[in-house]
């Protein structure tokens, strides 16, 4: 992923904007470029080994374990 936006971009791999990125910014750039040139990209996909009713009784079993992260629209 570091090298395709280091091209995507024309970047060294000296250049502080590409030192600067964190993991995260590199991943958001590189869904968001996929999505924006193959919008058939976003299709649905559904994880056949995804337990909803298991990870809530991890959740319930170990609360501390977990955090709660607010959505983009709510306030802090």
């Amino acid at each position: 992923m570091e090298f395709w936006f280091r091209k995507k971009f024309n970047l060294a791999p000296t250049d502080p904007r590409f030192l600067d990125m964190t993991t995260e910014q590199l991943v958001v750039e590189f869904w968001a470029w996929s999505y924006d040139a193959n919008p058939n990209i976003s299709e649905e996909y559904e994880d056949e080994d995804f337990d909803i009713e298991e990870v809530k009784r991890r959740m319930e079993e170990n609360p501390d374990d977990w955090s709660d992260v607010p959505a983009a629209d709510q306030e802090s």
